[in-house]
């Protein structure tokens, strides 16, 4: 961290985590993105270290969170003749197809999280949304968890997996830095 923080932006000190983690970030009035996801552990562990030090300054100005997800991979159904086939007693392989990384966002209530996982609790309908999603994925989980109905709704992602975080006040990025 700079020595000069007290007249440092929110962006600028973000910036700072950004440089010394090796993380490109794409800016905006109220959010920020990283170009791509991970593509190698050692960018996951970076982005994983970067999310992390932001998510421990600013988690209570959070409206939203961006992240990749990865699907998992599909057996196609069997043609026709492959079909056929396999009634034959055929040994036919389905075909594969490759799961791909896409993005969503979930709208925290509450945001908590340790060294590789953030955990957010958010509205049963999100949650809905996601848990729908997690099931066809092996990236991030919304499980059914057994607690007050408040806290029941939570999501698990890892910290490398996250996108970008958008704040809730506008041009918060601008605004002056002042430590925890």
């Amino acid at each position: 961290m700079d020595e000069n923080h007290e007249t440092q932006t929110i962006r600028e000190y973000i910036n700072s985590i950004a440089l010394k983690e090796h993380v490109n970030v794409i800016y905006g009035k109220n959010q920020f993105n990283v170009n791509s996801a991970p593509n190698s552990s050692d960018e996951f562990n970076s982005y994983s270290r970067f999310f992390g030090e932001v998510l421990k300054e600013f988690n209570d100005y959070i409206e939203k969170i961006d992240f990749f997800y990865h699907e998992k991979d599909q057996k196609l159904p069997l043609s026709r003749w492959n079909s056929f086939f396999k009634l034959m007693g055929v040994k036919v392989n389905p075909e594969i197809k490759k799961g791909e990384v896409k993005k969503d966002s979930v709208i925290p209530e509450v945001v908590s999280f340790n060294e590789d996982l953030v955990r957010i609790i958010t509205q049963e309908d999100e949650w809905g949304r996601l848990n729908s999603l997690a099931k066809i994925s092996d990236s991030f989980n919304a499980p059914s968890v057994m607690a007050p109905k408040n806290l029941c709704y939570q999501v698990f992602i890892p910290l490398g997996h996250i996108e970008g975080i958008t704040f809730k006040l506008q041009e918060f990025l601008d605004a002056p830095y002042k430590k925890k």
